[in-house]
């Protein structure tokens, strides 16, 4: 009997309690994924007909397999098939619009073809299978400002800031929603917000501040700009923003000396210091009392905290050459040079400033120089000429003034320098027949220039027996 109840116990043991469901894939469904790994490597060999021959298979078996359309739709893609790669990425997303790459591949092309309200509906069925992706929220609400859906862009931003906080780049684009709407309150509101979770950072003052003089609110732009220099006092575009106040009011000196802290700051790009010197050095010497002096002051601490940029130094020895100052400015271009010897700009100015204090040692050795690093400039070797010339060298400076008036090309002022310059060298030798023809050359392109007409006069009054020719001019 004991072994009749044993084998029952054990018949009980063997079968299953509750029935267990099969879990092992069909012979469909490996097939289909045997399929699939066949038309991917038909994709990596490049041949897209015979994968899409493939896909359409399984769609044959399973028309519901979301993934053989979107892989159909790249594989036309990538075969210049775009409508049909458009027809099967409209279906894979049918069939799993909570799949993202499914959802963003069709959208790209419906972007493509103008459809922002359609595509603006997929990437809301995207947010709601993918809550924590900020990019989806980003595109969905640029395509409602697309088809101008104003509102329903602010709200994306209001929810993306729910999971994200204030971000500059949701505040900047609801500040141009509500620009765009007419809303100028909330436009401004919208950088404030940055400004209370950022303050700190100094940008977003500017940007309050900028948008306020955008709208003829000057007043509301200078609070702004006290409150940025509240967060940082050397603040350079705050600086220079208040500091406008007093040239406004015609106190240009003051203006000028104002920018002191943004001069000091060597972070401050210099460009930046030279854009508020220029409009002043332009007019010098004709600017109102004091300027020149700030100029003096900021350009020179210009040379202090960029010591390497040869721009500072250029710039400084500009303001002391219209100053006045032209023995100080030629010590400050030789400067410039030693950091950067390639701009032309500052080689004419130190030839210029060693001709006019009449120094013709260093003026035939820095056109020397200059003729090997602009050997085509025809005012350098005009320069080398009067050199010669101030020398007694007329023979050498009649050679390098030929030379510079084949370079002088149309150039009809510079002509006329030359032909000037070369009737004194002529004269030196005593050929006076060139001499004539050059002062004649000269004045046939300005006959009422001051300075030829008077070297004319005197080298023909020179010669004593030509003084009624000397009259006539």
């Amino acid at each position: 009997m004991r072994n009749i109840i044993n084998f029952f116990l054990f018949s009980l043991l063997a079968i299953p309690m509750f029935a267990q469901p099969d879990t092992r894939p069909t012979i469909q469904v490996i097939e289909i994924e045997g399929a699939l790994i066949d038309a991917k490597k038909e994709i990596f060999l490049e041949h897209f007909k015979e994968a899409i021959t493939i896909y359409q298979s399984i769609i044959k078996k399973d028309k519901t397999n979301a993934t053989a359309y979107y892989e159909m739709a790249k594989a036309y893609e990538a075969s210049n098939k775009i409508k049909e790669a458009k027809l099967n990425a409209k279906d894979a997303f049918r069939l799993d619009k909570g799949n993202e790459w499914f959802g963003v591949y069709h959208a790209e092309f419906l972007i493509g073809d103008g459809a922002y309200q359609e595509a603006a509906d997929i990437y809301g069925n995207i947010i709601i299978a993918n809550p924590k992706n900020k990019t989806y929220y980003y595109e969905r609400a640029y395509l409602l400002m697309k088809v101008k859906k104003y509102e329903e862009a602010i709200k994306i931003y209001a929810d993306l800031e729910k999971i994200a906080g204030i971000e500059e780049r949701s505040a900047r684009h609801k500040h141009t929603i509500y620009h765009l709407m007419g809303k100028p309150a909330k436009a401004a509101e919208a950088l404030e917000e940055l400004i209370i979770t950022f303050p700190s950072e100094s940008q977003y003052y500017h940007l309050l501040a900028q948008y306020y003089e955008s709208e003829g609110k000057s007043g509301k732009a200078k609070e702004i700009y006290t409150r940025a220099l509240e967060m940082d006092s050397e603040d350079p575009v705050a600086s220079i923003a208040l500091a406008e106040s007093m040239k406004a009011s015609g106190d240009e000196a003051q203006y000028l000396l104002r920018l002191k802290p943004l001069f000091n700051r060597s972070e401050v790009n210099i460009d930046i210091k030279v854009k508020e010197l220029y409009p002043y050095i332009s007019k010098l010497p004709n600017v109102k009392d004091g300027v020149p002096k700030a100029l003096l002051e900021l350009s020179k601490i210009m040379t202090e905290v960029h010591p390497d940029d040869a721009k500072a130094f250029a710039i400084y020895a500009d303001i002391l050459y219209y100053s006045g100052n032209p023995r100080e400015a030629l010590i400050q271009y030789n400067k410039t040079l030693e950091l950067d010897n390639s701009v032309f700009f500052v080689w004419e100015q130190v030839l210029l400033v060693n001709e006019e204090l009449g120094q013709a040692d260093e003026l035939l050795k820095v056109s020397e120089d200059a003729m090997d690093l602009f050997p085509s400039q025809s005012f350098v070797y005009y320069m080398n000429g009067i050199a010669h010339n101030r020398k007694g060298k007329f023979e050498d400076a009649i050679d390098v003034l030929e030379d510079a008036m084949m370079m002088s090309g149309r150039d009809n002022m510079m002509k006329l320098k030359i032909h000037a310059a070369l009737g004194v060298s002529y004269h030196g030798t005593k050929n006076y027949e060139d001499s004539d023809k050059s002062f004649d050359a000269a004045l046939a392109i300005d006959n009422k220039n001051i300075t030829v007409l008077n070297n004319y006069s005197f080298y023909l009054a020179s010669r004593g027996k030509e003084l009624e020719k000397a009259k006539v001019y």
